[in-house]
């Protein structure tokens, strides 16, 4: 869909939303990925206006404002400068102790993991991770609600699980992390994972990679490439193994890559469990 009839859809939709009132859809650009997630939101401002914004980090239609009808009622029609890919850079904060408590009891992280991560909030105490590139630099910012602290004034249900802060070229984003918390390459193994909490626990024995998702974009794999490590594994949440299995396949001609079974995700295990995980593995 042409970027002309995805405002219209939306034009369409946010008719149907009292003012003041929001609504969650199935973005028209994106088509919410291959999960078709819900991924856009829209918010009725007043009677001729509304905003939307797509969370999804694939996604470059960014957000913006559209009208919605003329005195006479008639729908006006939307011109392609509507939208705007601009989205400010969220501001960020120091972790309350709340946070703090959160992430050591939840996802069993120390203080050199979240000092390492950079972990901090946003000005409704969503946890906000700066991401890292393979030399890194700072690509973008990951914000990830928690229900135990979140303190906006927004209905916690219309906010999405996480969304990215990007900033420039999307092409090799991921966040990277590395064996002892050094800042460039420290192992001969690279573990690949979906989120970046994941990958921060993994900084106690390799190197590791987040991909954001299940997706890994060309970008990353020549970055992975350059880096060349003796052995590559793909770790994905337990419930996409067969991603996982897909990804092994497509990457075999190109990196040492396998499979790494997980029972439950990696940033829910205990230190203790995560060792054994490493040892059966041989990464340690």
């Amino acid at each position: 869909m042409n970027r002309y009839a995805v405002v219209q859809e939306i034009q369409q939709r946010a008719a149907d939303v009292p003012v003041g009132d929001s609504i969650r859809m199935v973005c028209p650009h994106c088509n919410g990925g291959s999960t078709h997630e819900s991924s856009m939101s829209i918010k009725r401002y007043n009677e001729t206006t509304a905003g939307f914004i797509c969370y999804r980090a694939n996604c470059d239609l960014g957000s913006g404002r559209v009208a919605l009808f003329e005195e006479d009622g008639k729908l006006l029609t939307a011109k392609s400068d509507a939208i705007s890919k601009e989205r400010p850079e969220p501001s960020l904060f120091s972790l309350s102790q709340d946070a703090v408590d959160l992430l050591t009891t939840k996802y069993h992280m120390t203080e050199n993991h979240i000092r390492y991560a950079g972990i901090r909030l946003t000005y409704d105490q969503r946890i906000a991770v700066p991401l890292n590139g393979p030399n890194r630099e700072r690509p973008g910012i990951l914000i990830k609600k928690e229900k135990e602290l979140y303190r906006g004034t927004r209905e916690y249900s219309t906010i999405p699980a996480k969304w990215l802060y990007i900033r420039g070229d999307k092409s090799n984003l991921a966040s990277w992390y590395r064996a002892y918390r050094h800042n460039k390459k420290n192992s001969s193994t690279l573990v690949v994972v979906e989120d970046v909490l994941s990958a921060v626990r993994l900084s106690d024995f390799t190197d590791s990679v987040a991909l954001l998702g299940t997706h890994m974009l060309r970008g990353v794999i020549e970055d992975i490439k350059r880096q060349g490590y003796e052995k590559v594994f793909i770790a994905l949440d337990n419930d996409a193994t067969k991603k996982a299995f897909n990804l092994v396949r497509r990457l075999s001609s190109e990196l040492p890559v396998s499979v790494m079974y997980l029972e439950r995700d990696i940033k829910g295990m205990k230190h203790a469990e995560l060792t054994k995980l490493m040892k059966h593995y041989e990464v340690i």
